[in-house]
């Protein structure tokens, strides 16, 4: 016969609170034959533990839902190992307390009774009740709970709560460890139930469930307290307990909306958004979100160490040194870069300029001959043509000035001062470069759409031999036949053709002769290669930008890489346009095929009873 051996883990509570730990190895049969096995793990429990030898105890243990149960017999330890985890049995042992009458051991034990109530097998009482065991411990807490409300008002009060829950829960339908009772109904007149119990259960059920479902209960009424009031504390504690149980927390209750609540909750929040919209309309500044913010406060942060550097030059220096930018530039740099600087600095210069109204007077004998050297390495790094000015000998010089001659707080101004026109002077060129790129992209889609139509041409008069019928017009759209399969599959044949090589201007491209145009003219040229028939000139580029093309852009050429992925491109749309209406130029074939055959079926069954006739029309 096989054994189920399995660890005890005891914990033993003294007089002076302290707590002792011993393991014990137990084992009993697995066929279930557990008698006189919970003596014997009490005879063992006082072999481990010194300080139980010759007494009485009482052992506990600790169930799933975290309460105190006794344990006195073999069918207590039974349930006790029906819940066991990982082998290990948890109990808990108290020593019992003098029996009731000895008064001479009592005095020497004032508060050692076990009190159960769900509060663990530790908690002291008074010495009134020191030395009773109540039917409560013998049974365990939830025994003694239940068994102090008749049965007849613990049914009327489950199937109350089953109806209630049904009726205002849209999650409601399931009851927990009440699901056996569904079918039985009890009135409150069956269970001889007086009103104070229905509107105190009704009331608590609800306030219950509100908090659940983490909405407020309301304030409590006067009936509920006359009902509370009515109602024996043994079936309020009983109902508190059954509902905490049975539900709880754990499923969120759902309420369903009561009649017109939905729609006026729907016109209250429609409102709500309307008065939202006209105050933001209202109010000039709208909540910012985290970016924004962080985004402000830098731009505030910068603005409040631009005006620190400012304000330590003093504004005449800050004057005299922008009119010397200006001179030394006009002097030094070539007409290239000299109109740009010379613009940008005095635009730039204007708006700091405002302010910077104060006495003239002449600069230090050292800023002068600084800011020439320093004008000249700042532009030799700039990669700028210097017309008299060595940009060597200006680094070499400018590192034998000193603080006391340029102070620091004049040179990060002048830096600063510089950076900022730069800056300008980058975003310019940043913007005539896309004009530039702009209109040299719409240079190379004109010469291509006028080598596609050209190239597409050659294919058709070279297949057909005749190409004087094509239609350029931009109103109507060369197709090709639905009806005819073989034109398409040529035309299909032919683009396809066009993508698998590496295109007509092999010859032509030495160097990178795959290299794909910039990705902002990929994207652009697309748009336009989806609305193009291959056939209209001039499709996509405004008149302006058919007028760039002109006798300036007529010498430049497609770049081979550019118009190798043109041609790539295209074709690519071109299959798959096509490719589309040969499908649809199926499916309408198919359509019309369906219906000839339905109505030559209507027809033959017409005839068929044309042809019979009945006896009495011979």
């Amino acid at each position: 016969m096989s054994t189920m051996d399995f660890v005890v883990k005891a914990f033993l509570s003294k007089t002076d609170n302290s707590t002792e730990v011993r393991r014990l190895h137990f084992s009993m049969s697995s066929a279930g034959e557990v008698k006189g096995k919970f003596e014997q793990l009490q005879a063992q429990l006082a072999t481990s533990f010194p300080d139980l030898k010759g007494k009485t105890f009482i052992v506990s243990w600790k169930d799933s839902d975290g309460d105190y149960v006794l344990m006195s017999s073999d069918e207590e330890l039974l349930e006790a190992l029906s819940e066991m985890e990982n082998k290990q049995l948890k109990v808990f042992i108290t020593e019992s307390p003098p029996e009731l009458g000895d008064d001479e051991t009592a005095a020497l034990f004032p508060a050692k009774a076990s009190k159960r109530k769900a509060r663990g097998p530790w908690m002291r009482v008074t010495e009134e009740e020191a030395g009773e065991r109540s039917v409560q411990d013998e049974k365990g807490w939830k025994t003694s709970l239940r068994d102090l409300v008749p049965t007849k008002h613990r049914r009327w009060a489950k199937d109350h709560i089953r109806v209630w829950r049904q009726k205002n829960l849209s999650n409601g339908t399931t009851t927990g460890s009440s699901d056996g009772e569904k079918g039985q109904k009890v009135t409150p007149e069956e269970a001889e139930v007086p009103p104070a119990y229905v509107k105190y259960l009704e009331t608590q059920v609800f306030r219950l469930h509100k908090v659940w479902a983490q909405e407020k209960p309301g304030k409590v009424e006067a009936e509920f307290e006359e009902a509370k009031a009515a109602v024996p504390q043994a079936f309020q504690n009983w109902s508190r307990w059954y509902l905490k149980k049975t539900f709880g927390p754990n499923r969120a209750p759902r309420f369903r909306p009561v009649k017109g609540e939905k729609e006026s909750k729907i016109k209250e929040a429609q409102d709500k958004q309307k008065k939202e919209k006209e105050n933001a309309e209202d109010l000039p500044d709208k909540k910012e979100t985290k970016k924004e913010k962080e985004a402000n406060a830098w731009k505030k942060e910068w603005k409040i160490m631009r005006k620190q550097i400012r304000d330590a030059v003093p504004p005449s220096d800050r004057e005299w040194t922008k009119k010397f930018i200006n001179q030394w530039r006009l002097d030094n740099l070539e007409e290239a870069d000299k109109s740009r600087y010379i613009s940008d600095t005095s635009s730039s210069s204007s708006s700091d300029s405002d302010d910077d109204k104060g006495d003239k007077s002449d600069p230090k004998e050292d800023y002068p001959r600084w800011l020439s050297l320093y004008l000249t390495q700042w532009h030799f790094n700039q990669r700028d043509t210097l017309l008299n000015q060595n940009p060597k000998e200006a680094s070499q010089e400018l590192k034998q000035f000193t603080d006391i001659q340029v102070p620091p707080s004049y040179r990060k101004w002048v830096k600063f001062y510089i950076n900022r026109a730069l800056s300008k002077v980058k975003k310019d060129k940043q913007k005539e470069a896309e004009v530039l790129a702009r209109r040299q992209y719409y240079g190379w889609m004109a010469r291509f759409q006028e080598k596609w139509v050209a190239s597409q041409d050659g294919a058709i008069s070279a297949s057909s031999g005749d190409d004087a019928d094509i239609n350029r017009s931009p109103e109507k759209k060369v197709k090709p036949v639905p009806g005819s399969s073989e034109k398409p599959k040529v035309i299909i044949e032919r683009l396809q053709g066009i993508i698998d090589s590496d295109g007509e201007y092999e010859d032509e491209m030495p160097v990178q002769p795959h290299r794909k145009p910039p990705i902002e003219f990929r994207h652009w040229a697309l748009e336009i290669f989806q609305g193009w028939d291959g056939v209209t000139l001039g499709h996509g580029l405004a008149a302006k930008s058919q007028a760039a093309s002109t006798e300036e852009d007529a010498e430049q050429d497609i770049p081979p890489g550019v118009l190798n992925w043109m041609r790539k491109a295209m074709a690519r749309i071109q299959i798959k346009r096509l490719r589309a209406e040969l499908r649809e130029a199926r499916r309408e074939k198919q359509s019309e095929a369906d219906l000839s055959k339905k109505d030559d079926g209507k027809k033959s069954s017409q005839k068929g009873d044309n042809a019979i006739k009945h006896p009495h029309q011979e």
